[in-house]
């Protein structure tokens, strides 16, 4: 079993290497893509929470922010108490929105094809278990 966990975490990773065109006419990695969604999910959330959320280092997590950054995507500005939080752009918000819409184009199709090769049952059990790890 071990090995078959091994596996899907590197299908899993080799997956998330390939930056993506999500709708916006720019590329963006897995990690990028998802830490927008998480600021703006929680508009003021620092470095520190998205690494404790996110099982990455502050370093990590600091740097893909830099980019973001520099990308127009994201901002930092000082928050009434808890020092400098994180907030998206129009254009972070934009690419928010483009996930969204590339999210429910993607995934119907690809877990209608799950379903039929593992059954419904199966699909559940694996969803649950996942929620559980999150």
């Amino acid at each position: 079993m071990s090995i078959i966990n091994y596996r899907y975490c590197q299908l899993n990773a080799e997956a998330h290497k390939q930056p993506l065109d999500y709708g916006t006419g720019e590329l963006y990695s897995s990690a990028e893509v998802h830490s927008v969604l998480r600021i703006a999910e929680a508009p003021g959330i620092t470095v520190t929470e998205i690494s404790h959320l996110g099982g990455r280092t502050k370093s990590a997590v600091s740097q893909i922010v830099t980019r973001l950054e520099n990308r127009g995507l994201v901002v930092r500005k000082k928050g009434p108490n808890r020092g400098v939080g994180l907030f998206v752009t129009d254009k972070g918000q934009a690419l928010c929105d483009a996930y969204s819409a590339y999210i429910e184009q993607k995934m119907p199709p690809l877990m209608e094809r799950y379903v039929e090769r593992f059954g419904q049952e199966a699909m559940d059990a694996f969803y649950s278990i996942m929620e559980s790890m999150s």
